[in-house]
């Protein structure tokens, strides 16, 4: 069984971009960087949670198992 999230709404860096607006926390390289992130949770082995850009994945960085409200960055 995987320890991984479930459901995530997967989005492209522009669409994410477009969505946070011009004012958010994130610049379109920034949001185009992290969509190309392929390192691994440093603490559980997880692929990293690519929008939350801290090197962990989904659960290990917010404690939950269920993305399905959350984005996750596709190239």
């Amino acid at each position: 069984m995987s320890k991984g999230p479930r459901a995530f709404t997967y989005i492209t860096p522009e669409e994410y971009f477009k969505i946070q607006g011009r004012n958010g926390s994130y610049t379109l390289k920034e949001l185009r960087e992290m969509a190309r992130d392929d390192r691994m949770c440093e603490v559980c082995g997880q692929p990293v949670w690519k929008l939350g850009g801290v090197g962990m994945c989904f659960p290990c960085t917010t404690g939950e198992s269920d993305a399905s409200e959350d984005y996750e960055l596709e190239e």
